[in-house]
């Protein structure tokens, strides 16, 4: 919800970057199930433990980014029309 008013505002670096992190949390989290999905061999839980242990990383960081770039940038930029908005 925050991205689409942001780039109405010409903002659109961090929805960028934060929406390729979460296509990579998703691919992981894929690769993850692929994985137990063949097997339950020692080898393929390391590896879909691998992958989960990525994904769980990169998500904490972009909750890290939301909580320190997003918010901020958000609540300098929006309106409070475009808050109601947001909260509708």
């Amino acid at each position: 919800l925050l991205f689409s008013h942001l780039e109405n505002h010409d903002i659109t670096g961090p929805s960028n970057v934060m929406w390729g992190k979460d296509d990579e949390v998703r691919e992981a989290v894929s690769r993850a199930r692929e994985q137990l999905g063949r097997s339950f061999a020692d080898e393929a839980l390391a590896v879909a433990i691998a992958e989960l242990t990525e994904a769980v990383a990169q998500a904490a960081s972009m909750i890290d980014k939301e909580e320190n770039v997003l918010i901020p940038l958000a609540l300098e930029t929006l309106s409070a029309t475009e808050w109601t908005q947001i909260a509708a």
